[in-house]
C-alpha cells in the first residue's frame, strides 16, 4: 500500500489510498485523533505527469486542513474554510515570492538564456536551504523536525516489512525517499530544463506567467521519477535539515497515525 504522510507541530499525518489519519499530542498529555474518507485524486486520473500535478496540489490542500486540525486542538478554535483558504493562498504567495519572483529578478538581466537559469537555479537553491535553516533554528519548529523524523521512521518500517513497533521504529532511517522537502528540492533542479525553453527576450512578467503555468507539468514529472524510484542524493540529503531523531512520544503518535490508516484501509 502507497502511504505518505506530513509531520506538525504536535502530531503526524498518515495518508493512504483512501484515508487520512492524524494524531495530535495535546500539551495536556492527552492524545487526539481524527480520520477522514478521502480517495486519491490521482486514482481517478491516473494518467502519468496528470496523476503527479493533481497529487501536488491535492497534498497542499489536504495537509493544510490537517495542519489547521491540529492547531485547534491546541488552542480550542475551530477553522473554517476561509481559513484553509488562506493558509493555501499564503503558502502560494511565499512560493511565488520565494522561489519565482525573486530568482529570475535577479537572473533575468543576463543576456544568454542557459547562464541566466543557471543564476536562477542556484538562488532558488540558497533560498530554500536557508529557509530551511532559518526554521531549524526557530524553537518553535523544534518539535515538529522531531515527529517529522519520527514520520519517516515509521513510514521506513512499514516499507521494509517490519512489526510496527518502538523498538523497530527507532532502527529506522531518518530518510525516506517520498518526503515532500525532496520533492520540492527536485522540482526546483528540474524546472531548470524546462525553463530553457522559454525565450529570453520576453518581458519580466510574461517569463514569470510562463513559469508558474508550467509548475503543474514540472510536479507531474518530478512525481514520475520519485514514483520510478529514482534517487537524487542531494535531494535526500537536503531532508536532514528538516528532521531530527524522535524520542519515544513522537515515535508512539507516528505510529498511532499509521496503525489507524492501514486499519481504516482494511
Amino acid at each position: 500500500m502507497r502511504v505518505g504522510g506530513l509531520a506538525f507541530s504536535n502530531g503526524v499525518m498518515i495518508r493512504g489510498p483512501n484515508y487520512i489519519c492524524s494524531t495530535a499530542l495535546k500539551s495536556d498529555g492527552k492524545i487526539v485523533k481524527r480520520k477522514r474518507f478521502k480517495p486519491l485524486l490521482d486514482r481517478k486520473f491516473n494518467v502519468p505527469i496528470l496523476r503527479g500535478a493533481i497529487n501536488f496540489f491535492e497534498f497542499l490542500i489536504q495537509s493544510s486542513k490537517e495542519t489547521l486540525w491540529s492547531l485547534s486542538q491546541e488552542d480550542d478554535e475551530e477553522y473554517n474554510a476561509f481559513d484553509l483558504f488562506l493558509m493555501v493562498f499564503l503558502t502560494l504567495v511565499i512560493v511565488f515570492v520565494i522561489f519565482k519572483a525573486i530568482p529570475w529578478a535577479v537572473a533575468s538581466f543576463i543576456p544568454n538564456v542557459f547562464y541566466a537559469n543557471i543564476v536562477d537555479l542556484i538562488v532558488k537553491i540558497v533560498l530554500f536551504i536557508g529557509y530551511l535553516f532559518l526554521l531549524r533554528n526557530l524553537s518553535a519548529t523544534k518539535n515538529m523536525f522531531k515527529y517529522h523524523g519520527a514520520e519517516h521512521k515509521v513510514l521506513n518500517a512499514y516499507k521494509n516489512n517490519k512489526k510496527l513497533t518502538l523498538t523497530n521504529a527507532r532502527k529506522e532511517s531518518l530518510i525516506y525517499p517520498f518526503c515532500s522537502t525532496t520533492f520540492f528540492f527536485l522540482v526546483l533542479v528540474i524546472s531548470f530544463f524546462f525553463y530553457l525553453l522559454i525565450p529570453q527576450d520576453l518581458s519580466y512578467t510574461y517569463n514569470i506567467l510562463i513559469r508558474v503555468l508550467l509548475l503543474p507539468l514540472i510536479a507531474g514529472v518530478t512525481y514520475e521519477f520519485l514514483r520510478s524510484g529514482f534517487n537524487f542524493s542531494p535531494a535526500l540529503s537536503v531532508q536532514r535539515l528538516t528532521l531530527s531523531e524522535p524520542d519515544d512520544k513522537h515515535l508512539k503518535i507516528a505510529l498511532i497515525s499509521l496503525k489507524d490508516c492501514i486499519k481504516a484501509e482494511s
